[in-house]
C-alpha cells in the first residue's frame, strides 16, 4: 500500500501578498466532501470505502481546519449511523438527506442529490468561515460555476478526486497543479464489504 505523505505546492503569486487580520495567508482551510462521488469511484475503481480520517489529515497537509462538511444520502443500510457517528468525532459535520425513489415497479428510480447544496455551502466559505483555501473533494464537473464564484472573490481552490472519475474541465478550472489526485494515496482506501453504507 502506497503511504506518501501530501506536500502542499506553494500558493501562487497573485495570493502571496494577502494579508488577513495580521495572520499568514493560506492557512485556514474548508473542506468539503461530495461522499457519493467519493464512494463510487473507490467501489469502482479499487473495490474499497474511503478512509475518511486518513484522507482528511491528506488533505489538511499542517494546516488550519476551519470546516469539513460532509454530503451523504441517507439509504438506511445496516451499519450507517455508527458510519455517520464515526465521521462526526473526526471533526466532519454531516449533512444527510433520505433517499427518494419516484415510480414503480421495474421503472422505479432512486434520486439524492446534494450538488447543490454543497456547492452553496463552499461558494460562501469564504465570506461567512473567513477560510482562504476551500478544498472541494469531488470529479463532478457541476461544480465548476462554484470554483469559479471562489476564485472570483480571490480564494484558492483545491480539488481532489480520483483521476479517471475526474471531469477534465473541473481538472483544468483549478488547474493541475491544484488537483489533489486520490489515486497516489492508497492510505485512504479501506476493504469494501456488502454491508458499507453507499454514501
Amino acid at each position: 500500500m502506497n503511504c506518501s505523505k501530501r506536500t502542499v505546492k506553494a500558493v501562487p503569486r497573485e495570493h502571496t501578498k494577502k494579508v488577513k487580520e495580521g495572520r499568514e495567508w493560506g492557512r485556514r482551510v474548508a473542506i468539503y466532501f461530495d461522499m457519493q462521488n467519493l464512494y463510487y469511484a473507490a467501489k469502482r475503481l479499487y473495490r474499497s470505502k474511503i478512509n475518511y480520517p486518513a484522507l482528511l489529515h491528506l488533505l489538511l497537509a499542517d494546516r488550519q481546519l476551519v470546516e469539513a462538511i460532509g454530503y451523504a444520502v441517507r439509504g438506511n443500510n445496516c451499519g450507517e449511523e455508527s458510519f455517520f457517528e464515526s465521521l462526526r468525532q473526526e471533526r466532519i459535520k454531516l449533512k444527510v438527506m433520505a433517499l427518494r425513489s419516484f415510480g414503480e415497479g421495474e421503472n422505479v428510480k432512486h434520486k439524492g442529490n446534494w450538488d447543490v447544496g454543497m456547492a452553496l455551502d463552499a461558494a460562501f466559505a469564504p465570506r461567512d468561515k473567513n477560510v482562504d483555501v476551500v478544498i472541494l473533494v469531488t470529479g463532478d464537473g457541476d461544480f465548476i460555476p462554484a470554483v469559479k464564484r471562489l476564485q472570483d472573490q480571490g480564494a484558492y481552490v483545491e480539488v481532489a478526486s480520483f483521476e479517471p472519475y475526474t471531469s477534465n474541465s473541473l481538472i483544468h478550472c483549478v488547474g493541475e497543479e491544484s488537483f489533489v489526485k486520490l489515486d497516489t494515496y492508497r492510505q485512504i482506501l479501506l476493504p469494501c464489504r456488502e454491508a458499507v453504507p453507499a454514501h
